[in-house]
Formats: C-alpha cells, structure tokens, sequence
C-alpha cells in the first residue's frame, strides 16, 4: 500500500521517481518511510481470498476483500495475479482526511447557520454523485433493520439533527440517480431513489414537508 501525505504529485518526473520506490519495496517485500512523508507498506495475505484468478479474467473481488487484505477501507485497488501463482494488491490512499460524509455535514452546518433564517423550516436535499439508486436503497434498507447496526450516514445524520441549534432544520433528503432512460423524440428520462430524514420534532415541521418524496 502506498500513502501519500496529500495528493499523487502532478509532475512525471516526480511520479517516475514514486513508481521506483515502489517497485524496490515490492522486489525486497520490505517497508518503507521516507522524508517527504510517502509510506509503503509491504504485508502477506491468503492468495485464495482473492478467488481463482487464473480462471476468470473477468472475477469480481468484493471491496470488503480489498479492505481485509490491505487493511484499508473503501480504496480502489490494482490487482495483478502472478505466473507463480501469487498476486499483488496495490492501494493508493492519502494520508489527508477524505472522508465524504465529514465534508458534506460541514458543508451543511454551515449552511445551516449562515444561509437559512431560522424562523422557517428548512430541508437539506443532497445529491449523491456517483453513487447508483440501488446502492442509496440497499443503505435505507439496512437502516430499517433493527437487528442491524446503524450505517455511517444515518450517524451523521442523527448527530447532524440532534443540535438544537439547528431546531430550524426540518429533515435530510439524500438522492441519487440511476441510469438514463431512452424515450422517443430523442428524448431521455432517469429515475432514482431518495433516503429522508424527517425531524417531525422541529417546532417548525409541517405536515406537508412528509409528501416531498413520494413516488410518482
């Protein structure tokens, strides 16, 4: 795994002299810390979590895979099966905190505070890019079982709401789209899904905000 304390550098010539660490740490399977704060971690794991490779050019790895063998979570990863029978993991992360839901609740609370006027019930939509409808269902789903441990988002979420400095703030409606939909005359039309947090405890919450999502 290779970790960068920002960002991959823009330079070739830099990104050259970055690959060359990483291919004599792999060649030596040892770690490796430089001063510019670059990190390598070389680490053993199971060939057969990965599945046959060999017999399906095509083999889908389930990311909890990726994240059990590299110790990460939610990376994308290189995987490059070996003639002798072995493979390599390849993850690139940043040491910066990047995480998706910190920065979309910080934007909201500010938002909450400085845009609103807080004598009027105000609702939070937030579109998902890149995330399919299927995926923010599977989320809402999950969250409805009770035999099941809370997702991230609905954490924040709760946490997000409880303020009461934000008593204004009357639910969280979270969106996504699935794929566009030919239609004739050249036309397109896309459906998606939405995951809503109504805070029917807001003092300004009312009965026609409960409508905003309903299927069509």
């Amino acid at each position: 795994m290779l970790t960068v304390p920002e960002r991959l550098p823009s330079s070739f010539t830099i990104r050259k002299e970055l690959i060359s660490r990483v291919t004599a740490s792999v060649i030596t399977a040892k770690n490796a810390i430089f001063d510019d704060g670059v990190q390598i971690r070389i680490s053993d794991f199971d060939i057969s979590r990965l599945g046959n490779l060999d017999a399906n050019d095509d083999l889908a790895i389930p990311i909890a895979t990726i994240d059990e063998v590299t110790q990460t979570s939610n990376r994308h990863a290189l995987v490059v099966g070996q003639r002798s029978g072995g493979a390599i993991v390849f993850v690139i992360q940043s040491a910066a905190d990047d995480s998706v839901l910190r920065y979309i609740f910080n934007t909201t609370a500010r938002a909450a505070n400085n845009q609103m006027s807080k004598t009027r019930g105000g609702l939070f939509v937030i579109g998902l890019h890149g995330i399919e409808a299927e995926s923010l269902i599977e989320v809402a789903i999950h969250d409805a079982n009770n035999e099941q441990p809370p997702t991230a988002l609905r954490l924040k979420v709760s946490e997000f709401l409880s303020s009461k400095e934000r008593d204004h703030v009357v639910g969280i409606g979270f969106i996504s789209k699935s794929a566009l939909i030919p239609e004739e005359s050249g036309h397109v039309a896309s459906s998606g899904a939405a995951y809503v947090f109504p805070r029917k405890e807001s003092p300004l919450w009312h009965d026609d905000f409960a409508g905003l999502f309903s299927e069509r």
